[in-house]
């Protein structure tokens, strides 16, 4: 055995009661302090998600709306009036709008789960070159929403899809009168 291990190491003295009892009351500032400005931060991210919620419905519920918007949104409007919805329930398709999102969410996740369940099962059992990179890849698109990436093609390369016309009255469901 060496003899600098056998030798027992004094441990450093500690501070006294009141210099103790002035670093916790520190720490509990800092600490205080520190949640304070994470509840903050938190506040005005919340009051940014649902500001842009509370002004629609404002403008919603008032009657002027399609005339002229306020520079500044109100929180609540001058004339409150459910005139808005009544001329949305008798004027557009509001249920042939319903069946498609509910067809298209439908089908949507029942293809993911058929194709992912295959793709996971592939990846569990098999053993192919490439592997990791495809796993890779795979991870990469389920990450990136796919309404974000038919927009990215809609919108900034100018790309025109087939719509229902083009191809037959098989999905015409699909199509929103315009």
């Amino acid at each position: 055995m060496r003899p600098e291990l056998s030798q027992a190491v004094p441990l450093p003295k500690a501070p006294p009661a009141p210099a103790r009892r002035a670093l916790f009351a520190t720490y509990q500032r800092a600490e205080l302090a520190r949640q304070i400005l994470i509840l903050v931060i938190l506040s005005v991210g919340a009051i940014a998600m649902i500001a842009p919620f509370e002004w629609m419905l404002a403008t919603s519920l008032s009657r002027a709306a399609n005339v002229s918007m306020p520079r500044l949104p109100r929180l609540w409007p001058k004339d409150p009036s459910l005139f808005n919805y009544q001329v949305a329930l008798t004027n557009l398709p509001l249920i042939r709008y319903y069946a498609n999102s509910v067809f298209v969410t439908t089908t949507t996740t029942l293809g993911l789960l058929l194709f992912s369940s295959m793709a996971g099962y592939a990846f569990a059992k098999g053993r192919f070159i490439g592997k990791q990179a495809l796993f890779l890849i795979l991870l990469t698109t389920l990450m990136i929403p796919f309404g974000w990436m038919i927009s990215l093609g809609r919108y900034d390369a100018n790309v025109d899809f087939i719509t229902s016309d083009q191809i037959g009255s098989a999905i015409s469901l699909l199509k929103a009168p315009r």
